[in-house]
């Protein structure tokens, strides 16, 4: 079949988008409240999220509105606070992560829904989420605005990774090697539908 995106409204194009790029990693952002704030911490899941670059280290989100007069909690943060910390959960915190996309008014925590702890990011003033294999301690870099809602697209620098040892491995020369399957990443699909990873193959690249 083909699916001609100019007919259908932007609910309907999520919908075929969010079910055809599959699977995608999720941006668990950890971000600072304004002071004052009942919670000192905002986390949200985002499911359009990559890395886009090496020099330097750079990855995206994509946050869109919270409703018709204000933008994600998240990208108020962090536009504004200018850091962040992205978990990458694991696919055994699929329930807590589910827990922190409500939409809760701005200050309140998501982190005590959900009954999640933080722990202190080693060289870095914000916290990560415990438990999560993977952690970047991101400064905020610039934002482009996508589409007429606006959807807001978040590059951020990356200025320190946290790996927990227990998924840390060694490859044939002796390089350190993240072990895709011990971290277990979450990965969205679409709907309410989630996946982690199954099989992992290798197939080395053509000199």
């Amino acid at each position: 079949m083909i699916v001609d995106f100019s007919d259908l409204s932007s609910a309907r194009v999520y919908q075929w988008m969010t079910q055809s790029v599959i699977p995608r990693p999720i941006a668990w952002v950890l971000s600072s409240n304004a002071e004052g704030a009942a919670d000192p911490y905002n986390l949200a899941p985002f499911s359009y999220f990559t890395a886009v670059s090496s020099a330097p280290p750079t990855v995206i989100f994509s946050a869109g509105r919270k409703s018709e007069d204000a933008f994600k909690d998240s990208y108020v943060n962090v536009s504004e606070r200018r850091h962040c910390v992205i978990n990458i959960a694991s696919a055994g915190q699929m329930a807590a992560v589910t827990e922190t996309s409500r939409t809760l008014p701005y200050g309140e925590s998501e982190l005590s829904r959900a009954g999640l702890e933080l722990t202190d990011f080693e060289g870095f003033h914000l916290p990560r989420v415990a438990g999560s294999p993977i952690a970047f301690a991101c400064e905020y870099l610039q934002t482009i605005e996508v589409g007429p809602s606006p959807q807001m697209l978040v590059l951020c620098e990356v200025k320190q990774l946290y790996v927990d040892n227990a998924v840390m491995t060694v490859d044939d020369k002796g390089r350190p090697l993240i072990d895709a399957l011990k971290a277990d990443p979450l990965c969205r699909l679409g709907g309410g539908q989630y996946a982690s990873l199954g099989e992992v193959f290798t197939l080395p690249r053509p000199s």
